[in-house]
Order: structure tokens, then C-alpha cells, then sequence
């Protein structure tokens, strides 16, 4: 179906052209994609992905038309960049782009997965849903799952608001103390960019408040009889700025202020 992917070049300076070659050398299914382009390297790999599956979706639905399943690992070929004069530019396995795709989708199953299991639990800490213990332990069971396949999910691979979700599962899931530890461990061997720095401090805390020391960037805090906001036991307070300031946490008053004016404006909310 050119009209689908004549879709994706409208009103850019490319154009796409696939052609079926349909071999009985070898089962499957071989597939030449021509991207015309006027330069060089205008079309970026995203889209060439994206160029992929609008073809595979084509192939799937074609053969599902007369009723037959068909494998896309058995497509063969090549994505092919043309240029001005009929000059060959980059070249692509469409092998090698199935696969990519297929990581590609399996990390954004992943992030909705995370999402899902992270909005629940935010509702469940505002007391927006009924707190449900079991429900958490599975979240978290079903974390350490994607961990296992993908490791610690970051920001590249299942974006920054997923990446965070799945540090917050971690980090209120008191029940499992030694896990929360080993992803510390992790975070603080990942690169720069991989991960959001600040979840480190605010895991470090949660982790030596549960083992029954004192925190040390004053990141956890509970409420008194009256309502109020007040800290955890901190550790050397006079050093704490200090501390906060290599994860580039903002100065300890400021970041209690913060809270307490933060608190103050939910209440007021909820009336």
C-alpha cells in the first residue's frame, strides 16, 4: 500500500519507495525500500524505524486479508538511502531494523507498564484509592522482572517520567529493604544522564531510616501530633547543605519550607 507510507514523506524532502520481491529460493518474504532523498542524512534513524513498521504493518495486514498469519522475521532486504543523482547513501538490514523495532516496542510495553503500576500507587499515598499492601508487593515483583530482562530502566530506554516511576516504586517499598539497597547500588554506577541524580540522596535516606539510622540529606520527614511537618532524625545537620549540594538538591531550609507550603496548599485543596 504506497498511500501509507507516501504518508510519511509528505512535506518532507524525501520520498519513499518499497518493492516487493517475492523469491521461491527462499521462504519469506524480501523486501527493497528506497528512500530518495535531496541530501544526505535528512532522514534520521527514528524514521526509518518508523518507515519499518508502517511496512511491516502493511505486509501483516495484506496477509491477514486472506486469512494468513505471516512471520515478519522471515522479511529479508534492505532499506536503501538514494540521493541526487541516483548516488547510494546509508544503507540498512531490514533484519537488523525488525529487531530494533521489536526492542523498541518491548522497552515501551516496559514504560507503560511502570506508569501503570506507579500512577496506582501515587493514588494510594494520597489516599485517592484504598492503600493495598499485596497490590505493591506485586508491583514491585513485577519491576524486578523488567529489571531482570532490560536492567535498571533509564531514561533512554523507557523515558524520564517511567525512569522516575520506577525509582519511586523502589523507593516506598519498605517491605523489601535489601532490594531497595541493590538498586542504590545500581543508581550509583549509572552515567551521567541515565538516571534523574536526586534519587540517589532521597533512596540513601529512606534505606538508613529503615535500617534504624539517621538520614543524611534530610529528605524524609513525618508529621507530629498537631499535623505539622517536621524531619527524620538527621546526622551532622551542620554538614548538611553539603551534602544536598553534590546532587544538587536545594539548601535544607528551603527544601523544608517547600514542604510545609506544599502541605498548607493540598489541605486547603481537599476542603
Amino acid at each position: 500500500n504506497y498511500r501509507t507510507l507516501l504518508n510519511f514523506s509528505a512535506g518532507k524532502a524525501y520520498s519513499v519507495k518499497p518493492i516487493i520481491n517475492p523469491s521461491t529460493e527462499k521462504e519469506g518474504l524480501g523486501i527493497s525500500v528506497f528512500l530518495f532523498a535531496s541530501q544526505a542524512n535528512i532522514i534520521s534513524e527514528t524514521e526509518v524505524l518508523d518507515i519499518t513498521d508502517a511496512l511491516l504493518v502493511e505486509v501483516q495486514n495484506t496477509f491477514g486479508y486472506f486469512g494468513t498469519n505471516f512471520d515478519l522475521t522471515k522479511i529479508y532486504g534492505t532499506v536503501q538511502e538514494r540521493l541526487n543523482g541516483d548516488k547510494i547513501g546509508r544503507k540498512w538490514n531490514i533484519k537488523d531494523l525488525v529487531r530494533s523495532l521489536s526492542v523498541k516496542k518491548t522497552l515501551a510495553n516496559f514504560s507503560n507498564k511502570i506508569l501503570q503500576m506507579g500512577y496506582q500507587e501515587e493514588l494510594m499515598r494520597l489516599g485517592k484509592i484504598k492503600n493495598n499492601q499485596e497490590q505493591r508487593r506485586k508491583h514491585l515483583e513485577s519491576l524486578k522482572l523488567i529489571v531482570k530482562t532490560i536492567g535498571w530502566p533509564t531514561i533512554q530506554q523507557v523515558g524520564a517520567k517511567a525512569s522516575h516511576m520506577a525509582w519511586s516504586l523502589v523507593q516506598h517499598a519498605d517491605f523489601d529493604l535489601n532490594y531497595q539497597k541493590m538498586v542504590l547500588d545500581v543508581l550509583k554506577k549509572a552515567s551521567q544522564g541515565q538516571i534523574m541524580i536526586s534519587e540517589i540522596p532521597f533512596l540513601t535516606d529512606r534505606i538508613l531510616l529503615n535500617e534504624g539510622k539517621k538520614q543524611l540529606y534530610g529528605t524524609q520527614y513525618e508529621f507530629d501530633q498537631q499535623g505539622n511537618i517536621i524531619p527524620r532524625p538527621i546526622d551532622s545537620v551542620t554538614k548538611i547543605d553539603e551534602r544536598r549540594g553534590k546532587y544538587g538538591l536545594i539548601p535544607f531550609n528551603e527544601y523544608l519550607a517547600n514542604l510545609k507550603k506544599s502541605f498548607v496548599q493540598n489541605k486547603e485543596e481537599m476542603k
